[in-house]
């Protein structure tokens, strides 16, 4: 049997080669979009990370089990950028449109875009237990915080997230999300 190798496939296949295999969960392409949805494990202890400020920090545990305190010591904070992140908790799911997303573990990714062209980029996250505070991460690599939230509190609900502005690939890369506390890092291919 023949096959025909694609771009993304391809795309992938490297990606695979890089990271090792069990580091993929789930791949799925919207080819209208040239987006491919991808679901990772969050980073785990020892993992070289770089903060929104270019800083490269090793994290001292699994990121799914870092808490707020926790990831302040290696100066990852809510907010980091400049004030253009949104977060809200709401007891029951809103409908968003969006080009693709994807959910890993409790932890979902909205992108509204096309090619290399993020216009619109939302996360929430599931959580059913006591109340809490978190926030959201913006990955714009597997391993790079693009960017941060603020703080959103609650307890048996969804927590969401909001970056409000554009961003712009020059080139193949990832758009991922994590929350603090939260298992599950879902990320999107961006393959232009």
């Amino acid at each position: 049997m023949n096959r025909k190798l694609t771009i993304p496939t391809i795309i992938f296949a490297m990606a695979l080669t890089l990271l090792g295999t069990s580091s993929a969960v789930a791949l799925k392409v919207a080819p209208s979009t040239k987006f491919a949805i991808v679901s990772w494990i969050a980073p785990v202890a020892g993992t070289e990370i770089t903060r929104p400020d270019g800083v490269v920090v090793t994290l001292p545990k699994d990121w799914s089990s870092m808490s707020i305190s926790d990831l302040a010591t290696i100066g990852i904070h809510p907010n980091m950028g400049p004030d253009r992140t949104t977060s809200t908790f709401q007891a029951r799911n809103k409908i968003q449109p969006y080009s693709s997303n994807g959910c890993s573990g409790w932890v979902c990714i909205n992108i509204i875009g096309s090619g290399l062209l993020i216009s619109g980029w939302s996360t929430k996250a599931d959580y059913s237990g006591p109340y809490m505070c978190t926030y959201s991460a913006y990955w714009n690599s597997l391993t790079t915080v693009l960017d941060t939230g603020t703080v959103v509190c609650g307890s048996y609900g969804t927590f969401y997230g909001t970056l409000s502005y554009p961003v712009v690939y020059k080139s193949f890369g990832w758009a991922c999300n994590t929350w603090v506390n939260i298992v599950g890092k879902p990320c999107e291919q961006i393959i232009g």
